[in-house]
């Protein structure tokens, strides 16, 4: 158990100090800051350092002000135990400081989580007068800061609710003079584990704080991420709207936030949930986009893989609409596309297309037949009826053509090999098979024909019926 005098940290640097490298790999560890210092990190204006968890059970408070854990530059590493990192705010209001994260709007915070599981929040523990106050996000920045957070998540469980008007995971509250943004650079990337992120106020569930922009980057790769958007605030003074699920906080009643930045989606399920409206509004968050009030929803990408479903998954989306369903006053959820809508198109006698009708993937695969082997059990593709090959060779006595020698049923498509000539005059050669449907009159072919013959060996692909007859020379000649 560890504790501070104002303006230190419980477990790391003083007022205006470097906190160092601190490393906690098991035990029980309680720590608290005195005021505007953090449990574990910096005092008051101190700088950067580094906190590294391995296993164990934390409880980390910030002082009056103060974060959980947190300083002016910061580098967290966690790879497993259990941590509970809370932001106070002040006893007249103010700000907070984040559960996990910056203090000042000019640093830099740098976050990695493995494994463990993480509660990120703040308290109004002393804040007993009630009304507003400017809070910190669950991880990320400070009340009435700007923060560049690097956020990197690949497991573990979160769960990161955002003081007032600010960010789950994100920024802390705007003043509407630039602070509540996520700086551009920023990214918050999450590729595995389970996130729980909240905003309140306002404030975005991943994103940037009520009346802040997100001028970062947001990228789920993988993972179990549920977003909820701050609802709308009125307060006696500024009036903070809806925040997106993902994307931007609501602007507020002087006009300022709400853009929805860059967000990437490729792998994991995400459901977005908006905060909700004022009463008046016409234009309310979106789920996955801008704040309530702002036009600028910024960029999504989906994977191809990806599709997108209604709150319940009772309704799937079509593939063109899957941007714009995101961008409605609902909850989304983006998820990996089982593909159960495929349509089918045929290309030729072996292979269909695959586009799915709920997310972008497309392909090329063989057909499937069933039980008749004729019909494409997915595209509904019907082979066509197997084609006749007739041979026709001379007679013994070279004599003139005979009944057939020979015929072949070949399915469609496929390929013949044209054999060789079984009958022929002592007298004579054989130089080629002679693709007709009337019978020559002599056996003996002209030099006129000899580039159009074919050599015994050549394939041939089946889509007609066709008939051969073999042609006989006096001299040698190799066929074409």
């Amino acid at each position: 158990t560890a504790s501070s005098n104002d303006y230190g940290a419980g477990i790391g640097g003083g007022e205006n100090g470097d906190n160092g490298t601190v490393y906690i790999y098991g035990g029980t560890v309680n720590a608290t800051g005195g005021k505007n210092g953090a449990g574990i990190g910096g005092g008051k204006d101190g700088g950067g350092g580094t906190v590294y968890i391995y296993d164990g059970e934390v409880t980390a408070s910030g002082g009056e002000y103060g974060g959980g854990i947190a300083g002016d530059d910061l580098t967290i590493k966690i790879y497993g135990g259990k941590i509970h990192a809370t932001g106070v705010v002040g006893s007249e209001g103010d700000e907070s400081g984040p559960g996990i994260g910056v203090m000042n709007g000019s640093g830099k915070l740098y976050f990695t989580m493995d494994d463990g599981k993480l509660t990120a929040d703040t308290s109004e523990k002393l804040y007993t007068s009630g009304g507003d106050y400017a809070g910190g996000a669950g991880i990320g920045g400070r009340g009435h800061e700007k923060v560049e957070a690097h956020i990197t998540i690949n497991g573990g469980t979160i769960t990161a609710n955002g003081g007032k008007h600010a960010a789950g995971i994100g920024a802390g509250c705007g003043d509407g003079t630039g602070s509540g943004t996520i700086n551009s650079g920023s990214e918050i990337t999450i590729n595995g584990g389970t996130v729980t992120a909240t905003g309140k106020d306002g404030g975005a569930g991943i994103g940037s704080a009520g009346a802040g922009n997100n001028k970062g980057t947001i990228t789920i790769n993988g993972g179990t991420v549920n977003a909820t958007g701050g609802d709308a605030y009125n307060g006696s003074s500024v009036k903070h709207k809806g925040g997106a699920g993902i994307g931007g906080g609501g602007e507020t009643s002087i006009d300022a936030g709400g853009n929805g930045g860059t967000i990437i989606i490729n792998g994991g399920t995400v459901t977005a949930k908006p905060g909700s409206k004022r009463d008046d509004s016409d234009n309310p968050a979106q789920a996955i986009g801008h704040g309530e009030a702002d036009n600028n929803e910024g960029t999504l990408t989906l994977g191809d893989n990806m599709c997108v479903t209604n709150d319940n998954g009772s309704t799937t989306y079509g593939s063109g609409d899957r941007v714009s369903k995101c961008r409605d006053y609902a909850t989304r959820v983006v998820k990996v596309c089982e593909h159960t809508g495929k349509c089918t198109d045929n290309n030729d006698g072996s292979t269909h297309t695959v586009s799915c009708t709920y997310c972008a993937t497309s392909g090329s695969e063989n057909h499937t037949y069933g039980s008749d082997g004729h019909t494409c059990t997915r595209c509904s593709y019907v082979i066509p009826d197997p084609k006749t090959i007739t041979i026709y060779e001379t007679k013994s006595d070279g004599s003139g053509y005979g009944d057939a020698t020979t015929t072949y049923s070949v399915q469609y498509g496929k390929t013949y090999t044209l054999p060789e000539c079984s009958s022929v005059p002592t007298d004579k050669v054989f130089v080629g098979w002679k693709e007709t449907t009337t019978q020559p009159v002599s056996i003996d072919a002209e030099s006129s024909e000899f580039s159009s013959l074919k050599a015994a060996g050549t394939e041939i692909t089946v889509i007609a019926d066709v008939t051969y007859y073999a042609r006989y020379h006096t001299s040698v000649w190799s066929g074409g």
